[in-house]
């Protein structure tokens, strides 16, 4: 009775490994090319208003955008609240990160906007080539 039951557990390792590798394969096949260039986009979009306050004639028109793209995960999200002030200064226009981690985990909310961004975009993409497909726009 021990031993079938160990050999079951066996099985089910090897069964959880296999559907692992499966959701692995899954993923890396579903990454092409398209995917990677359309979160490139989304990611260079996103996190423009600090690279752009470093060109001096757009730096007064991108500030509102640079305040908006810190206070979203800071303020809206609560991660200066989290973190805590010796990484964030909170005054009258928002929130002002004072240290590396501060802005990195403010590139990495904006990185997993872009990622979720890339997804609903390749969703949409397939919900509509399977409306064309039903209705049979775009063939011959």
């Amino acid at each position: 009775m021990f031993a079938g039951s160990r050999a079951s557990c066996q099985n089910d390792d090897v069964n959880s490994e296999t559907k692992t590798r499966d959701a692995l394969d899954w993923f890396l096949d579903s990454l092409k090319p398209v995917h990677i260039k359309t979160f490139l986009i989304w990611a260079a979009i996103l996190n423009s208003p600090p690279i752009l306050m470093c060109i001096p004639p757009l730096a007064l028109l991108w500030f509102p955008a640079l305040l908006f793209w810190i206070n979203i995960p800071a303020l809206g999200l609560g991660l200066a609240e989290v973190i805590g002030k010796p990484d964030y200064d909170i005054q009258e226009f928002g929130a002002m990160p004072k240290t590396v981690l501060a802005w990195t985990l403010i590139v990495v909310f904006w990185l997993l906007v872009a990622a979720v961004l890339t997804v609903a975009t390749a969703c949409v993409r397939w919900l509509l080539g399977q409306f064309r497909k039903f209705k049979g726009i775009g063939t011959n």
